[in-house]
């Protein structure tokens, strides 16, 4: 149960990042300008990588294994190869020769980017936030086809919960993203109801093996078939393992004078509300579809 540092940095840490298939592979982002790149199987095996600025946010391309992405605090996204980054050496900050790491740059905003994240099922669908206020949808599918071409900017809105740190899209719905300001709210933004968004996209999104494809697979079935049962069965039992699981936690953290009624309550309802906005969204595309 203990630590093992595998990594020293003379500034602070402020991003790390598992990869998404590869799962001894940790990459992390700090103020000197470096991408610390650890083997989880072996602590000392590090690679590191020059960045021109100092990261906010890191995260992996979920259809490029080898593809890294950056937000900088000059409001850039770089996109890393890792495969160049034994060889990159310092000249991002030396200024000695080309970083050949770096796969390619863009401005996002004008301020800090503070976050990106990418669409677990529409290739080339990135979205990222900035202390402006802002979120921008990018289609960088040319990007990462061919290294070549400009990311376009497809949207953006201001989400009016103040500047934002932090932004990530949901695992199983492809246009559903949350962002975090420094009024202390969180916004959910189903963005494919701007029709730009809808339009530019929705021809490119690709199928899901999630949780929540296979309750849409249940509810479009009625529950009639053997295998919508053992299936509905199977996510019932996990469903109620896991309350069970949450009430003895929140239980036993909770001062005694707590009225755990309520607590429960609030969570029952905060479940309800996320319920029925996975209904409000398969109801509208059903209607799309008809």
């Amino acid at each position: 149960n203990s630590c093992v540092p595998s990594r020293s940095y003379h500034l602070q840490v402020q991003s790390v990042s598992w990869h998404p298939t590869e799962a001894w592979l940790l990459a992390t982002g700090s103020f000197d300008k470096t991408i610390g790149l650890i083997d989880a199987r072996s602590a000392t095996a590090t690679t590191a990588c020059a960045i021109p600025s100092d990261i906010e946010s890191l995260t992996w391309d979920p259809f490029n294994p080898f593809h890294l992405y950056c937000a900088l605090e000059d409001g850039v996204i770089v996109c890393i190869d890792v495969r160049n980054c034994a060889n990159n050496g310092n000249s991002a900050i030396s200024g000695k020769g080309k970083n050949k790491a770096i796969n390619f740059t863009f401005q996002a905003h004008e301020q800090t980017t503070s976050g990106l994240s990418f669409s677990q099922r529409i290739p080339g669908m990135m979205a990222t936030s900035s202390i402006d206020k802002t979120v921008k949808i990018w289609d960088v599918s040319d990007l990462q086809s061919s290294g070549t071409g400009a990311p376009r900017c497809v949207a953006y809105k201001t989400m009016n919960v103040g500047k934002l740190f932090a932004l990530q899209y949901s695992p199983d719905d492809p246009f559903l993203l949350a962002c975090a300001g420094d009024a202390g709210m969180v916004a959910v933004w189903e963005s494919d109801e701007l029709a730009t968004i809808e339009n530019h996209f929705k021809s490119s999104v690709t199928a899901s093996k999630s949780t929540y494809s296979a309750l849409q697979q249940l509810n479009s079935s009625g529950g009639n078939s053997a295998a919508a049962e053992s299936t509905g069965a199977a996510l019932a039992g996990a469903a109620a393992a896991c309350t069970t699981a949450a009430s003895a936690t929140v239980t036993a953290r909770l001062p005694s004078s707590t009225n755990t009624d309520t607590v429960c309550a609030s969570a029952s309802a905060c479940v309800s509300s996320w319920g029925g906005l996975l209904a409000r969204r398969r109801a509208t595309a059903s209607a799309s579809r008809s």
